[in-house]
């Protein structure tokens, strides 16, 4: 399941993963292909050390990592830029979104959510809540041409953080994030 949240130029993206590291095609394997969050960051993460932030990918020091299982399942959250298109046709006509690539990503793998000390959905929501400093993070520049799809983010937070609550008990229930041919 997938779900976006569009504003003016910026998407939040939640959508259910299930994979399994036998499944990563050649060059999507090692560091960086197995589920989030790990150590070291991802390509375009913010560097929220220097913005005063806790690194978001860094394992607290009190967690200590059993081997990951066969098959990861969990949500993924995503923060993307997405092109202003023109609707084609007529006005009723859907508008087309053109997503970038992620300036921010977080995987919620379910391996991890009963080793974290915290709750990963306000840990989320504390990142989310935020956009401007999440762009400035991944080095935009033009910060101006957010603020409006920043504020409407915001306002919106409520209902993405409960839409990756909702996602995350349907995987924890075995009904999202299922591996293909397997039934829920």
């Amino acid at each position: 399941m997938l779900t976006m949240f569009c504003f003016d130029g910026l998407a939040v993206i939640v959508e259910d993963l299930c994979f399994t590291e036998s499944e990563a095609a050649p060059n999507q394997e090692g560091p960086g292909s197995g589920p989030w969050p790990q150590p070291g960051p991802p390509p375009h993460s913010p560097p929220e050390r220097e913005l005063g932030l806790e690194p978001q990918l860094e394992s607290p020091p009190e967690l200590e990592l059993e081997p990951e299982p066969e098959s990861q399942r969990g949500v993924r959250v995503e923060l993307r830029l997405i092109e202003r298109q023109s609707r084609f046709g007529s006005l009723p006509a859907s508008r087309r979104a053109a997503g970038d690539d992620a300036l921010f990503r977080v995987d919620l793998p379910e391996s991890w959510w009963r080793r974290l000390p915290d709750d990963p959905v306000i840990w989320l929501e504390s990142r989310l809540a935020d956009p401007v400093c999440l762009l400035a993070g991944a080095g935009i520049v033009d910060l101006d041409s957010y603020q409006s799809a920043a504020a409407g983010m915001r306002d919106t937070l409520p209902e993405i953080i409960r839409t990756v609550a909702t996602m995350l008990e349907r995987v924890r229930a075995g009904q999202l994030a299922v591996l293909p041919g397997r039934a829920a």
